[in-house]
């Protein structure tokens, strides 16, 4: 390795701390030791990389480059060895790719139940839109999927129902949309409206890279849904909290509900199409049928299954 990148440790210590002496203290090195290796850095590149004469210790421009770079190196070595560990031991590494979302709620209690059977496995989570990930599995750098996954993206692995994720609308209470008829206010038992009710009214959809985003745009379109304004965002959580704040209707998957805080559900009133229904997601895992690792895949799904 070059000396540039010798001692990464020292300058990302100073760096953080913002003190050489407290750097020194947290590395078990003298402070004239990390001092040395500091000058002759510096010396090497001829510039400064932190400016001294103010407390605490700053870095210079060139040191923000040189940080950068030397974080960068260190994830590139963190990838490299968990890389290199699932090649030398496949058994030992488990690699689950789903989306942000589903991660968030899913994710937590899976691996904590998967690590009671598993206890010393590293397990990487891999978070794409659901789009990405039969690449992955493809590759061989995923061990199971989970997501709703065009079939034809998955001809080459073996695939698992697990249940479905309905899809509804959500819009703030100051919209007057819904009647304040007792069973409604719930996912489960949603206030029907017409088509046109949603129309001249502002809108928060998912952005580009949400898989929801061309299939609101699609029912948008289909109906004639002409929105007073848009605003767009690429978290389904941060959509929930505009419509909270009043600022627009949304198509939501409604599990996804499970993570917003209360007090904003409370401003929210559920909504159904009379004229029609809004089709579910279909959500499956997937993993490829020649895997070594199949006794933790059909766990994992199973487990999945159980939370879901």
């Amino acid at each position: 390795m070059s000396s540039y990148y010798d001692k990464a440790d020292y300058i990302l210590a100073i760096a953080e701390e913002q003190n050489i002496s407290r750097a020194a203290e947290k590395l078990y090195v003298s402070q004239s030791t990390l001092t040395m290796h500091l000058n002759r850095i510096e010396k090497e590149f001829g510039t400064e990389l932190f400016d001294r004469s103010v407390r605490p210790v700053i870095p210079t421009k060139a040191g923000i480059l040189y940080i950068n770079n030397l974080r960068a190196v260190r994830r590139m070595e963190q990838e490299f060895m968990s890389d290199l560990r699932h090649i030398l031991n496949p058994k030992e590494t488990f690699n689950m790719g789903i989306g942000p979302i589903r991660s968030k709620i899913y994710m937590p209690s899976l691996v904590r139940r998967l690590r009671e059977s598993y206890p010393q496995i590293s397990i990487n989570i891999a978070e794409f839109c659901d789009a990405e990930l039969p690449v992955g599995l493809y590759q061989g750098t995923l061990d199971v999927i989970f997501g709703c996954f065009n079939p034809t993206d998955l001809l080459f692995a073996q695939t698992v129902p697990l249940g479905r994720e309905p899809i509804g609308i959500i819009a703030p209470e100051a919209f007057k949309l819904h009647q304040q008829a007792r069973g409604f206010g719930t996912p489960g038992m949603p206030h029907p409206i017409s088509i046109r009710q949603l129309n001249h009214l502002p809108t928060v959809v998912p952005g580009q890279e949400n898989d929801l985003y061309a299939y609101i745009m699609n029912i948008l379109s289909q109906y004639g849904i002409s929105p007073a304004s848009m605003i767009l965002t690429k978290s389904t959580f941060t959509a929930v909290g505009m419509v909270s704040k009043g600022l627009g209707y949304a198509f939501v998957e409604y599990p996804f509900l499970k993570g917003m805080r209360k007090e904003e559900l409370s401003h929210i009133v559920y909504l159904s199409l009379k004229e029609q229904k809004l089709e579910d997601k279909n959500i499956i895992a997937a993993y490829s049928k020649s895997s070594v690792k199949q006794e933790m895949i059909v766990k994992a799904i199973s487990l999945f299954q159980e939370i879901f």
